[in-house]
């Protein structure tokens, strides 16, 4: 009879276990459509913008909180990127309304050869960031519906940011460069030239054409340098 009874008894909680199981439902599926709903609603917005999270995200996500957590260490890693940037631009003048003269680019070269030194280093920190949100990103496991969602989201958050950040770079180094054979040239022909705020004056024409020459290389560069930082900003902001 015990044995009996504890067979009984064992049958009647595994039966309860079922059905509690079976009440409570997988919350998966929810889970999913909440987190897709999420990641649409930065995907419809114009420009660039990561949403913060919420205490109970990972009631509301579940395992998923961790796919998002690929961006938000990736957006961490951006904002120092971006914060460096900013500090880039303020050394060679850039910030300002008004464009450094080639005088003072000549009084400032030291701030122009410290951007080019520390460009390298940035723009490497900034592969690493997207190499390991690349791989975190690899590694996930989604079914079909929120991989697709997902990949429109890492594309619009991660992969373009970083295109658009590497072409800012790039038209950068052309112009810091520009910069420095400008004012090295300047430099090595101070006895043929008076530079004076925005005026040049040159003693003889060889070296006047010269000058002339870098000064166009150096422009032409500027130029796409503005373009590619529009470029960015629309990809930020939307506009």
């Amino acid at each position: 009879m015990t044995t009996f009874s504890r067979r009984i008894f064992s049958f009647a909680a595994a039966a309860m276990l079922v059905f509690n199981l079976a009440a409570c439902g997988d919350p998966e599926p929810e889970q999913r459509k909440a987190f897709i709903a999420f990641l649409q609603t930065m995907i419809s917005r114009p420009g660039v913008h990561v949403m913060n999270t919420k205490p109970d995200d990972e009631k509301t996500f579940g395992d998923y909180t961790r796919h998002y957590a690929v961006i938000l260490d990736f957006n961490k890693d951006m904002r120092v990127v971006m914060e460096e940037f900013a500090t880039r631009m303020k050394q060679l003048g850039l910030d300002q309304t008004t464009p450094r003269t080639l005088e003072q680019m000549v009084v400032h070269r030291a701030d122009i050869l410290a951007v080019s030194e520390g460009m390298a280093k940035s723009l490497a920190g900034m592969k690493e960031s997207l190499a390991s949100a690349q791989a975190k990103r690899a590694a996930l496991k989604q079914p079909d519906d929120l991989k697709q969602v997902y990949d429109t989201f890492f594309n619009k958050l991660v992969t373009e940011p970083v295109r658009s950040v590497e072409k800012v770079y790039a038209t950068l180094g052309d112009a810091v460069k520009a910069s420095l054979v400008m004012v090295d040239y300047v430099n090595s022909h101070k006895a043929q030239l008076v530079v004076s705020g925005t005026q040049v004056q040159a003693k003889d024409a060889k070296t006047l054409a010269e000058l002339n020459e870098l000064l166009k290389v150096h422009n032409a560069a500027g130029v796409r340098f503005n373009e590619a930082r529009r470029d960015l900003r629309k990809t930020m902001e939307g506009s």
